[in-house]
């Protein structure tokens, strides 16, 4: 699954049902974008070290997918025919259909990805 930065918050926030969710799946992926964007929130929190240790051990147990040009244009390959049909939607989103191949995860066409 592939965690938006809103996500993480909530888990970190103590959200029982993210977290149960998150304890649920076998595979957790965090985009270097919403990792940049956690350590943005933690340098600006009252206890910034503490905040930073948490991103880290979180880390520690999800795998950072990098965001390249390829994984780019396979975004716009999976979202485009979504759009089409009228479903709004984000790709990184809690509860997606698109998690699993989304963002970063190298393209794998035996996931249907048809809206």
């Amino acid at each position: 699954m592939v965690l938006d930065t809103s996500v993480i918050i909530a888990h970190f926030r103590a959200d029982a049902a993210v977290t149960e969710r998150l304890e649920s799946e076998d595979l957790l992926c965090v985009s270097a974008v919403a990792v940049g964007e956690l350590y943005y929130g933690a340098y600006r929190a009252p206890d910034s070290k503490q905040a930073r240790q948490r991103i880290r051990s979180f880390l520690d147990v999800t795998h950072t997918l990098i965001v390249d040009e390829e994984t780019a244009d396979k975004y716009g390959v999976i979202r485009r025919p979504w759009q089409k049909k009228g479903h709004r939607y984000q790709i990184m989103t809690y509860g997606s259909r698109l998690q699993p191949c989304a963002m970063g995860c190298r393209w794998r066409p035996e996931i249907n990805t048809s809206p």
